[in-house]
């Protein structure tokens, strides 16, 4: 069954061998990424502020979640500079929070949007997947939202809310969010899902350069059009076609066989998988191998 996230689609899009390695061989960069921690920590603190609505916990579950233990002189450096930052942030949301008159309806939401051969489109729980009929089933949108909630404005909408943090200036972070596939794709299961009752997507960008520009928060709310949805919707379909056409996806085995003859659609120095799929080295302090992302996979699947 092909359960297609944002960022599973972008990815497979992007290069199928890199597809391949992260979502059918399922292997990890044995790395820090601080960008990801910080936005975890805050999402988390945010999650603890929506569902509880206490504010007296949230910088704790904002630390909790940046205190990593690492070697790295200059990652602790960052990590640091980041938790300044994020603390501060956080106390400016609250005070904006506070002010508003939000009605909570979920948080933290799971969603999987099943697309069946027929054209039908049904939400199912995820306990319910492994039960599903796959010749009936086409493939499933899959997503997590951060909250769904109505506002005060007495219409009765429904608004998906995300939260960013981001380095852009306010114009720059305002049309990378219209254009964004994956607000679009919130449009998709927000529109299925509560009709025209369904307001759009509202867009917290928590600026990560707030101590230079003294801009906090970008608030953006983005209501697509029923084209733009129906193409995304395309999109996926046309996704889920050249996967099932292509399942044999491009990728090296676990002793560096070439199994498909295949090569990336695209490729950047940047891509954490490029030492092992071009079998070179970027420096001589830079060796990652295949062995090393699978050996932790094993790792990981061993202490799950």
């Amino acid at each position: 069954m092909l359960i297609l996230s944002h960022s599973r689609k972008k990815t497979f899009q992007h290069c199928h061998r890199l597809h391949y390695w992260k979502y059918e061989e399922r292997l990890y960069k044995p790395d820090f990424n601080i960008h990801f921690i910080f936005g975890t920590a805050i999402d988390k603190s945010l999650e603890h502020l929506y569902k509880t609505k206490e504010t007296k916990e949230v910088h704790a579950v904002f630390y909790q979640y940046m205190d990593i233990s690492t070697q790295n002189e200059k990652l602790q450096e960052k990590l640091n500079e980041y938790a300044i930052l994020g603390d501060q942030l956080l106390s400016i949301y609250i005070e904006q929070y506070n002010k508003e008159n939000i009605q909570v309806i979920d948080v933290q939401k799971p969603f999987y949007l099943g697309v069946h051969y027929n054209g039908d489109m049904i939400e199912y729980n995820k306990e319910d997947l492994d039960k599903l009929n796959n010749e009936e089933l086409f493939f499933i949108i899959a997503g997590k939202l951060d909250m769904v909630a109505q506002i005060d404005r007495l219409d009765g909408l429904y608004y998906i809310w995300d939260n960013k943090t981001t380095s852009q200036d306010k114009e720059s972070f305002k049309l990378y969010c219209e254009d964004n596939q994956q607000f679009i794709d919130y449009s998709i299961y927000g529109k299925f899902k509560y009709g025209n009752k369904f307001g759009g997507v509202i867009i917290n960008g928590l600026n990560k350069k707030y101590l230079k520009d003294k801009t906090p928060i970008f608030r953006l709310e983005i209501e697509h059009t029923e084209d733009t949805i129906n193409g995304a919707l395309q999109e996926f379909i046309e996704i889920a076609q050249e996967y099932y056409l292509n399942k044999s996806v491009p990728g090296l085995d676990r002793n560096r066989n070439e199994q498909f003859g295949c090569k990336p659609y695209k490729w950047n120095e940047g891509c954490e998988f490029y030492e092992p799929c071009f079998q070179l080295k970027r420096n001589e302090n830079y060796t990652q191998t295949l062995d090393l992302f699978y050996a932790v996979k094993d790792k990981f699947d061993w202490e799950e």
